[in-house]
C-alpha cells in the first residue's frame, strides 16, 4: 500500500487526494480482501505512519484493523 501517495497530486492517479485518500485505501483493503490469493499487505514506508498528510488514513487503518 503506497502511503506515499496520500494527498499527492498526481494526474495518472488523482484519486488519493480524494478525502486525504481514505477512500482509495478502503478500495484497495477492500480489493485485497476479495481475492482468496491475498492474504494480507504491506504499507510502504513506515515513516508515512507518522506524516501529517496520511493521518487521516492511518486513523482508518487503525479502526478498521482494531479487532483484527
Amino acid at each position: 500500500m503506497a502511503l506515499y501517495k496520500v494527498g499527492a497530486a498526481s494526474a495518472a492517479e488523482p484519486d488519493w487526494t480524494v478525502e486525504a485518500g481514505v477512500p482509495e485505501m478502503t478500495r484497495q483493503l477492500d480489493l485485497n480482501d476479495s481475492l482468496a490469493e491475498v492474504s494480507g499487505c504491506m504499507l510502504f514506508r513506515h515513516m508515512f505512519l507518522r506524516a501529517s498528510q496520511t493521518q487521516q488514513v492511518v486513523d482508518y487503518l487503525k479502526l478498521r484493523w482494531a479487532d483484527v
